[in-house]
């Protein structure tokens, strides 16, 4: 744009890759003082060694720029004076207010030598430049710091969460502007201004300045529907806010509950705050309040719960830190859609560096990167310097124009997987289109499935790793590479595989190690592995057509894993006294993670008869007139020695309450034998405090301890049964009583029965 003798006004404009000799962008001459709101001068050139690349002034010209962002405009002589604006004769003076003048150069230096003001300036407020000389009014700006933009490598000048340009701006200093107007985005200029709202430097208004009145309830919970309700205060169901991204980072917030529905990302992404949970999948009209219902959560079908949804215009998670300000496991996301992310660089769902939150009940689905550049992927989630720990999330459908189309584990980052399907991603170049792990990263998978995920013009479809990787429990199978069965391709570094099955290559130059694994092709049984002479997909699997991984009947890979392998990794190196607790939990289908004398192998453990040896019948729990009665049947017993009867109160964590010995001659039938037993409610109780007592003490109790359990037993027992009875039973008015059978053979293996919760009578 050249201006002689014209002052226009000049609003929502991109001016951008123009080429002139002294004003790049824009030249204003001869008494041309345009008024310019709203505008992007970016990446222009001057070719004159007198010019600037963004915009040249003289003979009195005097513009005045307003929300005006100044980026990486070249003069391209290295005598020229300024890279973004010279003011050419003492009556040019332009007046900055809310600009960026940012990442300007002389002939492609950036260094020191370049300014980005040359000459006189009216007014220099509120805003934020990287270098510029004196002859400058300046003003409440920023200068020469980093104003930590969202990211300006790939020219977004938005302000990240950590920037300290946000409300350091002073509202008087819009010099009479309309403060109530919109910033370069479009946004609000001030957040609640009139209301003590601060205008923030630089051109564009971040949404963390947090507008009042949202503010959590007194228990610190924010609450967001997909349209704000009542005050929009987001202090309760009633008064819920539709501002996510505010009530992250709203002032006391601990926690955010996300009624079901649709959240756009807007024109920032989310971004993660330590300290915060955000909790979706709430249904206030349906009765779903509090972390007690049963919220909707995400699953295969991929649309239910909550969403947070990218628009296809920019990554959904912006977890993007550094050392000094690095996100931690406080930081929660769970219960949410996570889709439609899109991004040109690593990281389209969610993109942590120095970022380690939890994330768990997730469905990271359709989000894309589209660098084709080596080394770039990631787009379900990216990973840099960053351990998060990841459990119950399903990862699908993403696609990266490079590698690691579901996750991309980068250098300096140590995730810890649990219970995680990657499904049906796909990437390019080397592969690891399921999960790629770099150099010097390390990663450790359990119960997780990594099944029909492809690469196009790349080494394998599965997992590609270059770095340390422990895959425990993991089934690999369906992965393909050019439409060639592919599972691993081990670069370099340390893979290690405990009670795995993979099917399709393992290729690659760097040796690995495989204990209690089924792999395909492989015929050594040597630490504990399988031979799978002769074994195909259909011989394992239930359905691996369909995508069914599960275990069939008859599959080589029952009862074949090392109970020891799965403690090592998931319970320490030892199981906790009851198997289904924590070192056991579930496996990939919620179902119990031991059914049967051994672990299987592969992600999913088979919940069928084969060679069991008890087959439990008919289980059933009742409570009447205080009494629990517990009634059981079996069609089979196989060196059965007793039963164990245990009890919890949310159906996780079991407790032995009595022993009955098997009705079986020697431990063994094939008729049907009935079982029952009663228990009295205050004695349960009471039992499950003298047991707490001890496990205060550790596994290892000593006899003084088991001698001061006794004793805070007997001294607390009296007063403790009535009102213990009381809860129970108030326990049993929310159906929260649940039993289970555990069988003990002669070997002391044990196998469970289903879980039954006891009805009250």
């Amino acid at each position: 744009i050249r201006n002689i003798y014209a002052s226009p006004t000049l609003s929502n404009l991109v001016i951008k890759n123009n080429t002139a000799s002294y004003g790049g962008g824009i030249a204003n001459s001869n008494n041309s003082s345009p008024r310019i709101t709203n505008v992007c001068i970016v990446r222009n050139t001057a070719t004159s060694a007198e010019g600037a690349a963004a915009m040249y002034n003289t003979f009195t010209s005097s513009p005045v720029l307003t929300n005006v962002t100044i980026a990486y405009n070249n003069a391209a002589s290295s005598g020229a004076p300024a890279g973004a604006v010279r003011n050419s004769g003492s009556g040019s003076q332009p007046f900055f207010y809310n600009c960026i003048i940012w990442g300007n150069t002389i002939n492609g230096n950036a260094g020191t030598s370049g300014v980005d003001i040359a000459g006189q300036v009216g007014a220099l407020k509120n805003s934020i430049t990287q270098r510029f000389t004196t002859n400058v009014t300046a003003d409440n700006n920023l200068v020469g710091a980093d104003p930590k933009f969202t990211d300006a490598d790939n020219t977004s000048y938005t302000l990240s969460l950590n920037s300290p340009a946000i409300n350091a701006g002073n509202n008087t200093l819009f010099a009479g502007l309309n403060v109530n107007s919109k910033d370069l985005a479009g946004n609000a200029r001030v957040h609640n201004f009139g209301g003590g709202g601060i205008i923030d430097m630089g051109a564009y208004e971040s949404v963390y300045s947090t507008p009042e009145p949202i503010h959590p309830d007194v228990n610190g919970i924010l609450y967001v529907k997909p349209e704000a309700t009542g005050t929009g205060s987001g202090d309760s169901w009633d008064n819920a806010t539709d501002d996510l991204h505010n009530a992250i980072h709203a002032n006391g917030v601990q926690k955010v509950y996300v009624a079901v529905g649709n959240y756009n990302v807007g024109e920032h992404s989310f971004i993660m705050k330590n300290g915060v949970a955000i909790y979706g999948g709430f249904d206030p009209t349906n009765g779903v309040l509090t972390l007690n219902d049963n919220r909707i959560l995400p699953n295969k079908n991929l649309g239910a719960g909550s969403v947070l949804n990218g628009q296809n215009a920019r990554p959904v998670i912006w977890n993007v830190f550094d050392a000094a300000t690095e996100l931690t496991s406080t930081a929660v996301l769970d219960g949410f859609t996570v889709t439609n992310g899109k991004y040109s660089d690593n990281g389209a769902g969610i993109r942590n560096i120095y970022a380690s939150p939890t994330l768990r009940n997730l469905v990271i689905s359709n989000n894309t990167t589209l660098t084709t550049a080596y080394d770039r992927g990631g787009s379900g989630i990216y990973l840099y310097a960053s351990s998060p720990v990841i459990s119950n999330v399903l990862i699908t459908g993403n696609i990266a124009g490079a590698q690691g189309g579901g996750i991309w584990n980068d250098n300096f980052s140590n995730p810890v997987l649990t219970n995680v399907q990657i499904i049906a991603n796909r990437g390019s170049y080397q592969g690891g289109s399921g999960f790629y792990n770099s150099q010097y990263a390390s990663a450790t998978l359990t119960n997780v499935s990594i099944t029909g995920n492809t690469s196009v013009n790349g080494l394998t479809g599965g997992v590609y790793n270059r770095g340390t990787l422990k895959l425990n429990n993991v089934t690999l199978a369906g992965n393909t590479a050019n439409n060639i069965p592919s599972a691993i391709y081990n670069h370099s570094g340390n893979l290690q595989l405990f009670n795995s099955i993979v099917f399709g290559k393992i290729e690659g130059p760097a040796a690995y190690t495989a204990q209690y694994s089924l792999l395909e092709g492989h015929t050594s049984v040597s630490n504990g592995n399988i031979d799978a002479t002769g074994m195909e997909l259909t011989d394992i699997f239930t359905d691996p057509s369909g995508g069914n991984y599960t275990l069939k009947t008859g599959s080589g890979a029952i009862n074949r894993g090392s109970n020891q392998s799965f403690w090592n990794i998931a319970g320490n190196g030892s199981p906790l006294p009851d198997i289904g607790d924590a070192a056991w939990g579930v496996d990939l289908n919620g179902n119990p993670r031991l059914f049967g004398p051994r672990i299987d192998a592969g992600a999913y453990e088979y919940q069928g008869t084969d060679a069991l040896p008890v087959l439990f019948g008919n289980i059933s729990a009742i409570v009447k007139n205080g009494q629990l009665l517990v009634y059981w049947t079996t069609e089979a017993e196989t060196n059965n020695d007793h039963f164990l009867i245990q009890v919890s109160t949310k159906g996780i964590h079991f407790k032995t309450a009595q022993t009955i010995q098997s009705k079986a001659l020697n431990g063994n039938s094939s008729e049907l034998l009935v079982y029952n037993s009663s228990l009295s409610l205050p004695i349960l109780t009471a039992t499950g405090l003298l047991l707490l007592a001890f496990s205060m003490a550790g596994t290892n109790v000593s006899a003084r301890k088991i001698k001061y359990g006794v004793l805070l037993f007997t001294v607390v027992g009296i007063s403790f049964l009535s009102c213990q009875k009381r809860d129970l039973f108030k326990l049993m008015d929310d159906g929260k009583l649940f039993i289970r059978i555990v069988q003990v053979d002669k070997d002391g293996n044990k196998t469970m029965s289903k879980i039954v919760q006891a009805v009250k009578q």
